[in-house]
């Protein structure tokens, strides 16, 4: 497959709505925000909230986010990150994750609790950058998008003084050839509950 005509670059707060708005067409049917939203996974509002709170945490701790834009200027594809390291919570982050677990419920939050246990205990030793979230408009998929949007975020761990690799979940077994075609191995397995699993991958290069 040719690389499609777009450029990556670096966004900002000014383009969170439409960064938030393309997670949510690539994550509406994923298996975290279902089984997170529960009875309410097919409500927009609820999946804006749940991604809302998860952007969130990279824009107020300044971490990278960054865009696939084809041709025309639309943005298609955003991949955001964490860096290696211990971060401290914002006071706003605080009152923006309270108030989202107050209109989702808190059964959303014991389920999302839940994952969060799982991520834990198949987190790995090391400093890597992580891939929170990598997603492709549903229109645009398989066409080339998150392989640019991988390649930018593997680019991006290895610049610097101090290199490093990259990890990152998924909870969509059909996920892993993708990702080890590309260099990733499955370092780690858990299982939620009956509905739910998540693999951790991990690229040193």
């Amino acid at each position: 497959m040719s690389a499609p005509a777009a450029r990556i670059e670096m966004l900002d707060l000014r383009e969170a709505d439409a960064a938030d708005a393309v997670l949510c067409d690539a994550f509406a049917a994923y298996s975290v925000m279902r089984y997170t939203l529960g009875a309410a996974a097919g409500d927009a509002a609820a999946l804006r909230r749940l991604i809302g709170l998860f952007t969130a945490g990279r824009w107020m701790r300044g971490h990278p986010v960054l865009g696939a834009r084809e041709a025309s200027g639309r943005l298609v594809g955003v991949v955001t990150m964490t860096p290696p390291g211990e971060f401290a919570t914002p006071h706003a982050l605080t009152a923006l994750t309270e108030s989202t677990w107050s209109a989702l419920g808190e059964a959303a939050r014991r389920r999302y609790e839940a994952i969060k246990s799982a991520w834990n205990a198949t987190a790995l030793p090391g400093a890597r950058w992580h891939i929170n979230m990598l997603g492709v408009l549903g229109s645009h998929r398989a066409q080339g998008y998150g392989e640019l949007l991988l390649q930018a975020a593997r680019g991006f761990a290895a610049a610097g003084p101090q290199p490093h690799g990259i990890d990152l979940t998924t909870e969509d077994e059909t996920n892993l050839a993708f990702y080890r075609r590309r260099g990733f191995a499955v370092a780690a397995h858990a299982r939620v509950d009956e509905r739910l699993e998540t693999w951790t991958l991990v690229s040193e290069t």
